[in-house]
């Protein structure tokens, strides 16, 4: 699964190769029941037991997948896939990075991955518990940051100024670095706090939520709008997170803080097989 607000989120698949031939201690490609989270193992039917374990799988690594600083600098996104064996206690072993984009981004997987260690339910085949062999690819996408550009309204909120708004932790930089930080402390900001509401995960609902807002004269947000919704609980969670942030630094207009409207769009989603 990819959460992104123009910003950032990320998408999992678990993908299961085929084949199988019977030895103890053997790592099977396939079995009759494969390893799932807890929680899941109730779920008799596979497709059931597969789609549980993906959800609970994709909770996990988005509270703990962090876009590499290298890969954000460089503005590079892509796909990492992970293979590993989950054996018969659970434990994850023989982690492998099959396919690395680079700019940090398997290593940055790699981690994630293991700390599902001994999360996992065992998988079972023939009656019994075993070691099963898996891959998790983990999809990295940048967040994008937009502003409304148009001429200052007569209400004197500005969408476009000498100096646009920044984000916490940005104020001492120059115009030009300012901007690519607060593009970057957003991304951060969201990566950490923006999370898939399972009423748009059970409705399967993907989109893009669009929130106006105004950064004020003392850099508080005020006016937050949707101009570009779809349900599901996601407008709320966009809401949430984007009222949730800082103060920011004010935009400064010939030389005096004015206030300025802004957009973000909050892009939602899901990754499946």
């Amino acid at each position: 699964m990819r959460i992104i607000l123009k910003s950032l989120m990320f998408g999992l698949i678990l993908l299961i190769s085929a084949g199988v031939s019977a030895q103890e201690d053997k790592v099977w490609p396939m079995a009759e029941y494969m390893p799932c989270m807890p929680g899941c193992e109730s779920r008799k039917d596979r497709n059931e037991r597969r789609d549980c374990t993906k959800e609970k799988v994709s909770e996990h690594l988005i509270a703990s997948l962090k876009y590499p600083a290298e890969a954000k600098k460089a503005g590079e996104e892509g796909v990492a896939v992970i293979s590993f064996v989950v054996r018969k206690n659970g434990e994850v072993t023989d982690l492998v990075i099959d396919e690395d984009p680079g700019f940090g981004m398997g290593a940055a997987a790699m981690k994630a991955v293991k700390k599902l260690n001994k999360l996992w339910v065992p998988g079972e085949h023939l009656g019994e518990a075993a070691s099963v062999q898996m891959k998790i690819p983990v999809h990295f996408v940048l967040p994008e940051v937009e502003e409304v550009q148009s001429a200052a309204p007569a209400s004197d909120v500005y969408t476009v100024v000498d100096e646009m708004p920044v984000f916490k932790g940005c104020e001492d930089k120059s115009v030009a670095e300012s901007r690519q930080c607060t593009f970057e402390k957003i991304m951060e900001y969201t990566d950490e706090n923006l999370k898939y509401p399972e009423e748009a995960k059970t409705a399967k609902v993907e989109g893009t939520v669009r929130i106006k807002f105004v950064i004020n004269e003392d850099g508080m947000l005020t006016s937050p709008m949707i101009v570009e919704g779809i349900g599901g609980g996601c407008d709320e969670e966009a809401l949430r997170v984007l009222n949730s942030m800082p103060p920011w630094k004010a935009g400064i207009q010939d030389g005096k803080a004015v206030k300025v409207e802004m957009e973000l769009p909050f892009r939602f989603k899901l990754r499946g097989e």
